[in-house]
């Protein structure tokens, strides 16, 4: 049976997705390791999924990126001290789900994703002014206009 390019796309990203989440795994464990090499043993998926948002915010932080903040999610010093906070048995402020939940979704839609043949690389785009954008893209068509195929 030949795979047909729908579904050799499909896989294709699919197995991106999977080496995304084991590269995020890799991060959260390596900050667990520069805090303290036997804390991971003890904590809860529920920690360590706060964790992955948590590193995916302070990602976007390090890059200058704050329209997260516009969006309604929590700083990464916020997510972070939740973080301690449950680690101290104490109630959470941003439920894990829920928070997951938002970070994917701002992600999906402010960001531009590209794949490539080893992962899934993501390009922020930060504009609060969808009027900015649509500006931008009209002078791109305009001054590349003469590019046009129709040439009548």
């Amino acid at each position: 049976m030949t795979e047909t390019d729908e579904s050799a796309d499909a896989r294709t990203i699919i197995e991106a997705v999977i080496r995304e989440a084991q590269e995020s795994a890799v991060v959260v464990g390596r900050f667990l390791q520069s805090v303290d090499s036997s804390i991971g043993r003890c904590l809860s998926h529920d920690i360590l999924l706060k964790l992955d948002a948590w590193t995916r915010i302070y990602r976007w932080e390090r890059a200058g990126v704050f329209s997260h903040l516009d969006a309604g999610l929590p700083g990464a010093a916020e997510v972070l001290a939740d973080v301690e906070r449950e680690f101290r048995g104490e109630p959470a402020v941003y439920p894990v789900q829920e928070l997951g939940r938002r970070v994917l979704v701002f992600a999906m839609q402010r960001m531009s994703w590209r794949l490539n043949a080893t992962h899934l690389e993501a390009e922020i785009i930060d504009t609060t002014a969808p009027e900015e954008l649509l500006d931008a893209l009209a002078r791109l068509l305009w001054a590349n206009r003469h590019l046009s195929l129709d040439q009548s």
